[in-house]
């Protein structure tokens, strides 16, 4: 949180220094990366202070004891293990791609008059009458490389919110089974006693839903917000400068919204059934 805080702070002195020069065209280069540090941070800091509610949502998931197991709840969790993992390897490869572009761009980028942000990965506000030493912009490319690989923790919110729709999704798969074993039952006392632990383990499973729609919505919510902004904001950039890193941070975001809108979607086609 300390370096996510820094890195803020740093990004917004430069967006503050780029309105008062009146820079237009500089202004996005970092309105981008200060919403991307603010929406990383925001979502570490919410995602802590909800804590709590995510633990009793894992634990009601995880516990089988009275309406037993999915069939596929192994499978999902092995899948869910492995997005994880592959998502913030991705993540480092990303960083490490866009430092090499950094550095690759480093001696064309000097050429530009009076441009301080050579030879980093994000913009900072730098004093116009200093000037930048190479010792000290390795030093900066290595905090921010740095602060980068902790921003990625910020995925890890939508990937649990895609995580435990899919397993409410086995729940209802689970609820079908168990439906279409009611009707082979031909003892109607018998029957009755395995309806009724269904129509239970079916009110839990609403109960879920409803528990998980406001922790997700406190958790992520505000990124669906942010999320048409920002990607404008990159594409708009991307256009003007031609910058390859930018395509890192657009695949990044996007595979963020997918992961937000596409839990939505599993649990409601899962309804519609």
């Amino acid at each position: 949180m300390l370096v996510q805080g820094a890195n803020l702070l740093n990004i917004g002195a430069t967006l503050i220094n780029e309105f008062i020069s009146k820079a237009p065209s500089q202004i996005t280069s970092v309105l981008s990366p200060f919403t991307i540090v603010a929406c990383c941070m925001s979502s570490s800091a919410l995602f802590a202070i909800n804590h709590r509610k995510w633990s009793v949502i894992f634990n009601r998931i995880a516990d089988h004891n009275k309406f037993g197991k999915p069939p596929n709840f192994d499978k999902i969790r092995k899948q869910q293990e492995k997005m994880a993992i592959l998502c913030i390897i991705s993540s480092f490869l990303g960083i490490i791609f866009a430092l090499i572009l950094v550095l690759i761009q480093e001696s064309s980028c000097n050429k530009i008059p009076d441009h301080k942000s050579c030879g980093i990965l994000i913009p900072i506000f730098w004093p116009p009458e200093d000037e930048v030493t190479l010792l000290t912009k390795r030093l900066i490319l290595i905090y921010q490389c740095l602060g980068c690989t902790l921003h990625t923790c910020f995925l890890i919110p939508s990937l649990i919110v895609f995580g435990v729709s899919n397993f409410i999704a086995a729940r209802a798969d689970h609820l079908a089974d168990l439906f279409r074993e009611l009707c082979l039952i031909e003892d109607a006392a018998e029957q009755f006693q395995h309806f009724r632990i269904w129509v239970q383990y079916h009110q839990d499973t609403i109960r879920l839903c409803e528990q998980l729609r406001p922790v997700a919505k406190s958790t992520t919510g505000h990124l669906t917000i942010v999320y048409p902004i920002l990607l404008g904001g990159l594409a708009h950039q991307f256009t003007m400068a031609s910058d390859e890193k930018l395509s890192i941070f657009m695949v990044l975001f996007i595979s963020v919204g997918f992961f937000i809108c596409h839990s939505g979607q599993v649990i409601e086609s899962k309804v519609m059934i």
